[in-house]
């Protein structure tokens, strides 16, 4: 008994097919298309054909997919249909969303476009979004951009950033290898390493190995990446900024100094995170941190008066051992002496003793 009815329409086959794609039933298919279609492409069925295909990377696994394409004509995968997309470029599209490494990797190898936009984003960054770094490295392998932009400008290094992938520092590490520009200012204005202040101090360290300033301001109002990680109360961050060289008292274009961006959103007493926010900013008053009274006459009318954060600031002050050790008072001279990006080798060049080099890059040292 046949496996297939050789006598069936060409039309039927195709239904057929569709039903072996969704049920899993590699062996049906590929009778269904040594019977039917042996002399003949599944391309020739046009649209029912783009529709089998997308089944095949929807619900089908990637052994049907490889078992269809060789039927399938590539001059029809490069044609272009909607969305100026390729079907192949399609197909990509959804394989890459699903998650399906191995469907990727088909069809990277099909004349697909690798920096193809969808849901806004290029497909690196769509993967990198969903988290899956494996998928990622396929895409860059076969030729994807790791320097394209979104819509926002952002390059592929932002979605790593802010994605919840495990060890992202090591996605970092790898996409700074293959060529990312980790100085490439978005249309937000801010840099990777202010997007990094804000979610990873792993991260900061990385780029800061790479050669990132981890004192420039972004594009906004002049924010420091210590103004950011103050803002977000990541002591974790904080530190990293700190032992990677970062200067305390930057003023941003409103005059904040970081720490007033820490103590801006410790007004309610009750709340827990305002307790946070005093603990961490009575460690960082300790080693040299300030908030600096603003200029009346640069404020509009209606926020001239009392500055009840400044006040919240000499309470703090009051009520903590805030008189610095000639010891902190030299290091905050010399950590705003240094300049550049590589300020933990520039202290290694210096003619001190070890441990002196170590206070200086607050190694072992709590904060």
């Amino acid at each position: 008994m046949e496996l297939v009815d050789p006598n069936a329409s060409k039309e039927s086959a195709m239904h057929a097919l569709t039903w072996c794609v969704n049920m899993g039933h590699l062996d049906v298919l590929q009778a269904l298309l040594k019977t039917h279609f042996a002399d003949c492409k599944l391309s020739d069925m046009g649209d029912k054909c783009a529709d089998v295909l997308m089944c095949a990377v929807r619900d089908g696994t990637s052994d049907i997919l490889s078992e269809l394409l060789p039927y399938v004509d590539d001059v029809f995968l490069c044609e272009t249909k909607e969305q100026d997309k390729t079907y192949v470029t399609k197909m990509l599209c959804l394989a890459v969303e699903k998650g399906e490494k191995e469907k990727v990797e088909i069809l990277a190898k099909k004349n697909a476009d690798l920096n193809a936009f969808f849901h806004g984003k290029p497909l690196l960054h769509l993967s990198l979004t969903l988290g899956n770094v494996d998928i990622a490295k396929v895409l860059v392998e076969a030729g994807a951009s790791v320097n394209a932009t979104d819509k926002r400008g952002e390059c592929a290094i932002i979605p790593a950033i802010c994605s919840s992938i495990e060890n992202k520092e090591k996605v970092v590490r790898w996409l700074i290898k293959n060529g990312t520009d980790i100085k490439h200012t978005a249309l937000s204005g801010k840099k990777p390493i202010h997007v990094a202040a804000a979610h990873s101090a792993t991260v900061v360290k990385e780029l800061a190995d790479a050669g990132c300033d981890i004192n420039e301001p972004d594009g906004v109002i002049n924010d420091t990446p210590l103004h950011i990680a103050c803002s977000r109360c990541c002591s974790e961050t904080v530190t990293q900024l700190i032992r990677c060289g970062a200067k305390f008292n930057i003023v941003n274009n409103h005059g904040e100094t970081p720490l007033e961006k820490l103590l801006k959103f410790a007004q309610d007493q009750h709340s827990s995170f305002t307790k946070a926010r005093i603990d961490l900013a009575k460690r960082l008053i300790k080693i040299g941190f300030r908030v600096f009274p603003h200029n009346q006459k640069t404020q509009s009318r209606t926020k001239r008066g009392r500055n009840k954060l400044h006040d919240l600031y000499l309470q703090i002050l009051k009520s903590t051992d805030s008189m610095m050790s000639l010891q902190s008072i030299c290091r905050c001279y010399v950590i705003n002496r240094l300049h550049g990006t590589e300020f933990p080798e520039l202290i290694q060049t210096l003619d001190i003793p070890r441990h002196l080099k170590f206070y200086l890059l607050f190694k072992g040292e709590k904060i």
